[in-house]
């Protein structure tokens, strides 16, 4: 695997981290806490690849 495809790895863990952690700390519903992990994972997974994205574009890694 290149390097690219490490970055991609490390946003994926990022995001699910992330998101793990925000719903953690959300408020507690017994029905949407599986909706708030979702959306939070995909909103952090696509803020982490816009940041790798900028770094290729940028430092050309």
């Amino acid at each position: 695997m290149g390097k690219l495809e490490y970055w991609i790895l490390a946003t994926i863990a990022f995001g699910l981290i992330s998101a793990g952690f925000y719903t953690w700390l959300s408020p507690r519903r017994k029905s949407a806490w599986l909706w708030v992990f979702i959306r939070s994972a995909v909103a952090y997974i696509l803020v982490g690849m816009a940041v790798v994205w900028l770094l290729f574009k940028i430092a050309n890694l």
